[in-house]
This record gives structure tokens, sequence and C-alpha cells, in this order.
């Protein structure tokens, strides 16, 4: 049976016979596609499947001509509208009239699983971005290669874009919960327990990275990434990292000095050690000093 599934946001539809009802797919304009549950009864013949129009009371369809009949060509496709069963060449649904125009998902099954719902990643090719998506928590695993482009490329993030969404619709039926959101989990590739980092430094991204093998990020993580790189972030951290570098560099010749002079201090006198390296510090304990002394 051919499924269709359609995206609440922009009305695309998708082919996802090969799914389960509740896994999801991203659709080009940035929603999530819930796969549906088929209703199990048959449609009524109200419209005509060959142009849409309103059935009347003869047996041919009076816009196009059409022969209605009860048993079509095979009735093995499901509405992404209403979820009915239709013809399987219909080019509008018998039942809500809409047009049916599904389009092909270049998804693939690989041998890597989620690390967060353990279910099968596919993998999904977008021009020459290849990454792999969970139909069952919308995570997105991105191997090195991948997300180095689309880091660096604006081409490699505008095919990204297309993909990843401006933000999901619809309620997914897996949700992380607070303890797991801040859960170490393994790579898919090699099985190790990932790093946790804020990406760029600044963006407030908590992304979880393998350094050999690539970057998992949970729902939602794709698009705030690429809105921080669109909205310039990457130069803004790089503009912080050099000010960082520029003052580290200011302080080292004092910091230098310092040592120096805290070399040239007698080491049977730690006092006066501690007066150079943290002054209210050795103030402090040398008045605590002074004080168990009269006791």
């Amino acid at each position: 049976m051919r499924v269709l599934a359609a995206c609440k946001a922009c009305s695309t539809q998708f082919d996802v016979s090969g799914f389960k009802p509740g896994e999801s797919v991203h659709c080009a304009c940035g929603g999530r596609v819930i796969v549906p549950q088929p209703r199990v009864q048959d449609a009524r013949l109200v419209r005509c499947s060959s142009c849409g129009g309103s059935r009347g009371d003869g047996t041919n369809c009076e816009f196009c001509g059409a022969r209605f009949s009860s048993i079509d060509r095979g009735w093995g496709t499901i509405c992404p509208g209403c979820f009915c069963r239709l013809p399987n060449d219909a080019a509008f649904c018998v039942e809500c009239g809409i047009n049916i125009n599904p389009q092909k998902l270049n998804i693939s099954a690989s041998e890597l699983s989620c690390p967060r719902c353990s279910q099968p990643l596919q993998q999904r090719m977008l021009e020459s971005i290849r990454l792999f998506e969970c139909a069952g928590c919308a995570g997105m695993w991105l191997p090195a290669e991948t997300f180095d482009a689309i880091c660096k490329s604006k081409e490699s993030r505008s095919a990204a874009g297309r993909l990843g969404g401006r933000g999901a619709t619809g309620r997914l039926r897996f949700e992380l919960r607070p303890a797991e959101k801040v859960k170490y989990i393994p790579c898919p590739g090699c099985k190790n327990l990932m790093n946790r980092r804020n990406f760029a430094g600044i963006s407030g991204v908590i992304i979880d990275t393998c350094k050999n093998c690539g970057v998992w990020l949970d729902d939602k993580e794709f698009s705030h990434i690429l809105k921080f790189i669109e909205n310039g972030g990457l130069e803004q951290a790089r503009d912080v990292e050099a000010r960082n570098r520029a003052h580290a560099e200011k302080m080292r010749p004092k910091s230098i000095a310092s040592l120096h002079q805290l070399s040239d201090v007698p080491a049977a006198n730690p006092e006066i050690r501690l007066e150079i390296v943290l002054p209210g510090l050795a103030r402090a304990v040398s008045e605590l000093a002074r004080a168990f002394k009269k006791m």
C-alpha cells in the first residue's frame, strides 16, 4: 500500500510507504512531516479521480468525461489529506478533492543506529550533502566532512538549510527529558562516548561531537546552528577569539615579570611569595597566623 503524507506548513506531499505511523521526515520548508495512521475503510466516490470535479448523478464525469467505476484500477494509495484509500493512479482524492502529487524521498537504510532512541538511522543525500536522520526523535548525525562543509561553504549551508528547516512543526512522539539533554551519548560510528561543547564557543547550542567521526544534533539544534552562522556568528566567534588571544599576549609580559620576581624571593620566606602572587590572600593568611600565635 502506498502511504502519502503532507506537510502542514507548505502542503508538500511525500511518499512515506516505508515508514511506520508516528515516524517523521524533514520537509524542504523546515516543517516536520509525521507519518499518519491510515484509515481502513474505502472512500466514497464523491469526486472524479481524474480531474477532481464533484461527481454528479451520472456514470461519467461531467467535467472530463471519465467513467466512474466502483472498482477502479487498484485501490492502494492513502490520501495525504483525509487518509482514505484511493486508486493507485488517482490525480485527485475522491473524498476530499486535493491534488495527489507526492515527492520521492531520497532516503536509504544504513547500519548506524540513533544514540538517543536506538532506531536505525536513514541516510539522505541532498546535492553533495550526506547526513543521517532518525525517524523517531528527528535527530541528525553529520559526518565530520559534512559538518565542516556546512560551516565553511555557503552553498552547503543552502542545501542543508532546505532539509534542516527553520523550526519543526508538529509534536513528535519522542521527546527528550531534561536529564537526557545533558547525558553523554555514544558515537553512532565508533560507539565511544562523545564530548559535549558549545558550538563556536558563543552560540549557546550544546552539541555532541566525536573528534574522528562527526557531530550529533538533536531536534531543532541543526536549525539553530544554521541561523547562528547566517547571522554572522562564526565571524563574531573569531573576533572574540582574536580579542582573547590579544589580551593573553598583552598580559604575558606581566605574567613573566611576576614569575621572575617570584623566583628572586628567598624560598625561606613563603609569606613574601604569597604577597606577590595573591596579596589579599597573603595578608589574610598572615593575620590568621598572628592570631593563632597569640592564642
